[in-house]
């Protein structure tokens, strides 16, 4: 498989402080293909400090990334069990850590995540709260489950999806990173799909979208180009800013097709970027794209 990605990110109309951060990572792996690392987080808005919070996540899973790149083959295997058990870990750390840190300083903060990473022709999901992860083919599906409370008012037939958008207390949280007791992220798992499109998103990108509205912006056969994916990404968050939506907006949006073409460095466009294309004469993977986008120079160390 081969891959366009395109990330985006607003600050909103209301807010001072863009809490939200993303991390994109797109590497060639000699008899593989491409493989792809997206993460989205959404620091938490009521919380002090959250873009601290989101910082911390995004970074974590670069670093893990960067490091594992030249074992990726033996790793991934025939499945993600090992990429589930080391994902794990990297959560309780960032959690901890972070729960360390609010007591230390007497503050509060606290996450979302949406990871996908794809190797081969599979991918993974890793999830933790309301931000989301789907899949447009030929429509649009949600592969994510959200850990709120209304996503299980809904799942218990107490609310609708539509009362859920503007529901009083839609951004109530069952797990989110840094807050509270034992994290338990949600797994998904498939087949990337030749011409799909896999987006990651905050909450904020789509409290003011309709399906059918996100549907139909996103089509991957309109959608070729880096610069079409960021168009599409920047119209719909155009729309959800004028329709009131106060919330940080930051999207990912990845492109799967197959084929081969000349490996090249190509940095996501409006992105602060950095690129590691350097190997010597035993490296096998090359990394080739990269983009890490936070809104803080603090960091919270892990262990």
């Amino acid at each position: 498989m081969e891959y366009v990605i395109a990330a985006y990110t607003d600050v909103g109309v209301k807010k001072a402080v863009n809490q939200d951060s993303l991390c994109v990572r797109r590497a060639v792996i000699p008899d593989v293909g491409e493989t792809v690392l997206a993460v989205v987080c959404d620091g938490m808005g009521g919380l002090a400090m959250g873009e601290l919070a989101s910082a911390t996540v995004v970074n974590a899973f670069g670093r893990w990334f960067d490091r594992h790149l030249p074992i990726l083959p033996t790793i991934c295997g025939s499945d993600f069990s090992q990429i589930r058990a080391q994902w794990l870990v990297l959560i309780d750390e960032c959690h901890h850590a972070m729960l360390d840190y609010s007591a230390a300083n007497c503050v509060q903060l606290g996450t979302t995540v949406s990871t996908f990473f794809a190797y081969s022709d599979h991918y993974i999901t890793l999830t933790i709260g309301d931000s989301r992860i789907y899949e447009r083919t030929g429509r649009l599906t949600q592969l994510t489950q959200d850990q709120s409370l209304v996503a299980r008012e809904i799942v218990a037939g107490r609310i609708s999806e539509e009362e859920s958008r503007h529901h009083p207390q839609r951004n109530v949280l069952l797990q989110c990173v840094g807050v509270g007791g034992e994290i338990v992220p949600v797994f998904t798992e498939g087949r990337v799909r030749h011409d799909a499109l896999y987006l990651l998103c905050s909450d904020g990108f789509v409290h003011e979208l309709s399906p059918e509205e996100m549907g139909n912006r996103l089509q991957a056969t309109l959608l070729n180009s880096k610069d079409d994916l960021t168009h599409a990404l920047c119209d719909l968050t155009e729309l959800c800013k004028g329709r009131g939506e106060t919330d940080n907006i930051t999207a990912v949006l990845v492109k799967a097709s197959e084929g081969k073409r000349p490996v090249k460095l190509s940095p996501l466009k409006n992105l602060r970027t950095r690129f590691r294309g350097q190997k010597d004469a035993t490296q096998k993977e090359e990394l080739v794209e990269t983009a890490q986008i936070v809104h803080t120079q603090e960091a919270i160390g892990l262990d």
